[in-house]
């Protein structure tokens, strides 16, 4: 009978904490401020299920469509903002470059690129590194009319 019992203590525990961890997981997603808006996300999954694994740019480009050129998406409880098209990510580089300095690391992007390249760095490297890709793209002519 005592064993019924502390199973079923250790049952309810387990349960308790799994709803815990649920709600602290679905209220950091559910959280969107200061984000652009996005899909919702479910629960632990985020927004997965609406990309196709295969074309994952036409899933984008038809979110585009309904959010907008810059949306939020969740890759699991990770939210990611997208930028798509060029005159938006221009204004978002060039034009408002310092508003872009601290962006969320990626551990898999760290991994392979080793905080290398103008895509996956972050603050201070990346200043100086949009400020040199711009000088040279200038002085290979890039951006001028004519």
């Amino acid at each position: 009978c005592s064993s019924d019992l502390g199973a079923s203590a250790s049952l309810l525990l387990a349960a308790c904490v799994s709803c815990l961890i649920l709600i602290s997981v679905c209220r950091k997603m559910f959280q969107r401020e200061g984000l652009p808006p996005g899909p919702a996300p479910l629960p632990l999954l985020g927004n997965l299920l609406k990309l196709t694994g295969g074309d994952m740019v036409k899933s984008l480009l038809s979110m585009r469509t309904t959010y907008g050129s810059v949306f939020t998406i969740h890759f699991g409880p990770q939210p990611v903002v997208v930028v798509c098209g060029y005159e938006t990510l221009k204004d978002l580089l060039i034009d408002q470059g310092d508003n872009s300095l601290d962006r969320g690391a990626a551990p898999i992007f760290e991994r392979i690129f080793h905080g290398h390249g103008i895509s996956f760095t972050n603050g201070e490297s990346w200043k100086q590194l949009r400020q040199f890709s711009l000088m040279t793209m200038k002085n290979f002519g890039v951006g001028k009319r004519g």
